[in-house]
């Protein structure tokens, strides 16, 4: 195909993508996310199970850039939040700016989190949430633990140095309806 002529609905994957968005992300926002989430995406699920699934990890990702992401010289964090179509479910991917404590402490997080089984991770999950907190369960969010739970573990994360102490911090969960 000739690059010149090239536009964006020759983009063959457009028809996997169910809910994109690259700006600020704002509670109103987070909001909007999830009264598109009713209305376009559980449609096409059955299970009640399911949607609670993507409804919680849209709030646990969308709350983690909210939480994470270095704000730009508007004030703003900018960051994208994608919605895509796979077999048997979604792939939920994001992405945002984080400062180099932000990405140490998310990285020290994740490489932990990504290292348990699923039994592992919901134990550890009960023990933060019901028993005495103490330094060794401190150190991981519970909603981390969420989404490594609700996406049997499928987490894929990258840092890509964009900047002095900026780094793209990406993510991908892949939900299955099973």
């Amino acid at each position: 195909m000739d690059a010149s002529k090239f536009t964006l609905t020759d983009y063959l994957k457009w028809k996997e993508i169910v809910l994109g968005y690259r700006g600020a992300i704002t509670q109103e926002l987070i909001i909007i996310f999830l009264n598109l989430a009713e209305t376009k995406i559980y449609p096409r699920f059955q299970s009640q199970a399911f949607k609670r699934k993507i409804f919680s990890v849209f709030i646990e990702t969308l709350q983690n850039i909210h939480k994470y992401a270095t704000p730009d010289e508007t004030g703003f964090n900018n960051a994208y939040f994608l919605v895509r179509e796979i077999p048997d479910g979604l792939q939920i991917s994001t992405g945002n700016i984080v400062d180099t404590a932000s990405m140490n402490s998310l990285k020290l997080k994740l490489d932990t989190i990504v290292t348990k089984s699923e039994v592992e991770l919901k134990a550890w999950c009960k023990k933060k949430l019901f028993e005495e907190r103490n330094s060794q369960f401190d150190s991981v969010g519970i909603g981390l633990l969420e989404l490594a739970i609700k996406s049997n573990n499928k987490l894929v994360y990258k840092f890509r140095p964009v900047a002095d102490d900026s780094f793209l911090f990406t993510l991908e969960i892949d939900l299955t309806n099973n």
